[in-house]
């Protein structure tokens, strides 16, 4: 048979860059966020949200367990 190619899913967050601490998602996601040098820095798991304050000031990617990814920044 033909594979298909699943396309990636799509992941809106807010606010950018992030402010009081929150960055909020669409829906719940389960992933990995990444700082600029690709480690690992903190974990989500079904989560509607991200607490930020243990993050430093920087731009982070949030990868997805489903293939979406979408960066943010912390002031």
């Amino acid at each position: 048979g033909i594979a298909t190619r699943a396309t990636p899913a799509v992941l809106r967050a807010w606010p950018h860059p992030v402010a009081g601490h929150m960055l909020h998602f669409d829906r719940p996601v389960t992933g990995d966020v990444l700082g600029i040098d690709g480690r690992i820095q903190a974990r989500v798991s079904n989560a509607l949200e991200l607490r930020t304050e243990a993050l430093a000031s920087g731009t982070y990617v949030l990868r997805t367990n489903d293939g979406a990814a979408v960066r943010f920044s912390v002031p």
